[in-house]
């Protein structure tokens, strides 16, 4: 797959669910019974952590003949239209009950780093501490020469415009040069 997210997790001792009592109440009054369900609905608050990976020098590839299906120019347009979804998934979760359960964002912080060549970006779990240093000590090692860029963001703002900047100038890389 071209994309691959982690699930959502929440970092151990950071999270609390409560369960939050409901009543769904009749439209209107008078007239034959009408059942009035009482529930309950869990909702969790924390801190949360996330992975995702893109290859996006697959984008039109075809795996089989190992050549590119499609133009670089329909290439670069799928790859700003898929980083914009990224970057609008962040900025603005959607998902189920959200109608009740709109979540309160109050930060959101981490790596973004960007492989300009066929190595791979280093992922590390948010789950870890250290995760950013270690994500900038991977990116290191695996060659400091600008194929691999790590760019970190503590809010949401700087998350955005981290992702305008790589939209805005980056096209996705071609696998096999000469003739792919």
């Amino acid at each position: 797959s071209v994309a691959e997210f982690s699930w959502v997790v929440g970092l151990p001792d950071k999270v609390r669910t409560e369960s939050y009592f409901h009543v769904r109440y009749a439209q209107e009054r008078g007239g034959e019974d009408v059942s009035q369900p009482i529930f309950h609905r869990p909702a969790s608050s924390g801190v949360y952590a996330s992975v995702a990976n893109f290859e996006l020098a697959r984008i039109g590839f075809n795996d089989v003949s190992q050549t590119y299906a499609i133009a670089d120019d329909e290439r670069l347009r799928r790859h700003q239209t898929f980083l914009r979804s990224v970057l609008y998934t962040y900025v603005e979760p959607a998902g189920a009950m959200r109608n009740t359960q709109n979540p309160h964002i109050l930060n959101f912080e981490g790596v973004v780093t960007a492989g300009y060549s066929v190595l791979p970006a280093p992922t590390i779990s948010p789950l870890a501490d250290d995760y950013k240093e270690q994500v900038q000590a991977v990116a290191r090692a695996l060659g400091g020469d600008g194929r691999l860029e790590v760019r970190t963001f503590a809010n949401i703002a700087e998350f955005a415009d981290i992702m305008q900047k790589i939209i805005q100038t980056t096209k996705p890389y071609r696998l096999f040069a000469q003739g792919g």
